[in-house]
């Protein structure tokens, strides 16, 4: 009989939330814990649990900013039936995937690609890492700023860049509907795939060098300690990347800020743009924004939930 020791069961978040409230009923709640987090707590629910609820209930409304007399005027599913009937709706969907497909994979793949090189550098890995990181804290207004100025149709660093070869744009790239979404994708990517590489690097520097010497005895080329040993390691990050990328369906401060109005011929119109310009133009209809916006954080828990049920099973 093997003496293994078994694995330790974590509780869940509803067990905890269940062992709190049952502490509660029976007296034997520390009060003093929460007296310190009241003031963060109040924080939270004012301005983030509030809103959430606030948002969920505007999605069954026909709000709009401009009369405020049908803040609370509920109308059902009725945002949904028209949402449903617009025959635009499955283009502006498309583009997002499009947008979705061009950011995740490549951001993934280019974050594991960066993450391994860096780990394996022993001089001037900070500075590479800083680098690399630098366009996730700069501001959002520098960075599409300067990215406009690149993609200049006349005097931008790329149009100069392919007239020196011979190659004379008709259109800018941001006026091209066939380029238009790329470009913002591959904006979003550099700007956001620091914070990948970041996280993976955590995962990456905290594997036991033995482990890979292991391997490495046991005829383990790069790729496969690479496959069967680092992959297998950083499942807890790619996790959290993963459930981060349900946001990539979500884009719309690429197209919002390069591409104003969906850019040229509607190329760059995602759904995410698509629901917020219905919130902040004309009639400023917040309520059928918001049951856009339900839709998407509906897919975003089913991803999640796909991803973490996924882990759950390959352990």
């Amino acid at each position: 009989m093997s003496n293994a020791p078994s694995p330790v069961q974590r509780p869940t978040f509803f067990q905890t939330i269940k062992d709190e409230l049952a502490l509660f009923r029976t007296g034997r709640w520390d009060r003093s814990g929460y007296l310190f987090i009241a003031p963060m707590l109040l924080f939270y629910l004012v301005f983030q649990t509030w809103p959430i609820i606030r948002g969920f209930l505007m999605a069954f409304t026909d709000y709009r900013l401009n009369y405020p007399k049908t803040a609370w005027e509920f109308t059902g599913f009725a945002n949904y039936i028209e949402l449903f009937n617009d025959k635009n709706i499955l283009r502006y969907l498309s583009i997002s995937v499009q947008a979705a497909l061009l950011n995740v994979p490549i951001v993934l793949a280019l974050a594991l690609l960066l993450s391994i090189l860096i780990s394996s550098v022993k001089r001037w890995a900070g500075a590479y890492r800083w680098l690399i990181y630098m366009p996730a804290v700069m501001p959002v207004s520098v960075v599409f700023l300067t990215w406009n100025e690149i993609f200049g149709p006349k005097f931008g660093f790329i149009a100069a860049l392919l007239r020196t070869v011979g190659i004379r744009l008709r259109l800018g790239i941001l006026l091209n509907s066939e380029t238009a979404l790329a470009a913002t994708v591959l904006v979003e990517n550099w700007r956001v795939v620091g914070f990948s590489v970041i996280m993976l690097l955590v995962g990456i520097y905290s594997i036991d060098p033995e482990i890979f010497e292991a391997a490495a005895i046991d005829g383990a080329n790069w790729w496969s300690s690479f496959l069967h040993v680092t992959l297998p390691l950083l499942k807890n990050q790619l996790l959290v990347l993963m459930i981060g990328s349900s946001g990539a369906l979500s884009m719309l401060v690429p197209q919002m800020l390069l591409t104003p109005n969906g850019g040229p011929k509607g190329s760059t119109m995602t759904f995410a743009y698509f629901m917020y310009l219905q919130g902040i133009q004309g009639d400023r209809r917040l309520g059928y924004a918001s049951s856009g916006y339900l839709l998407l954080a509906i897919f975003s828990v089913v991803w999640t939930y796909f991803w973490m049920k996924a882990l759950q099973e390959r352990e």
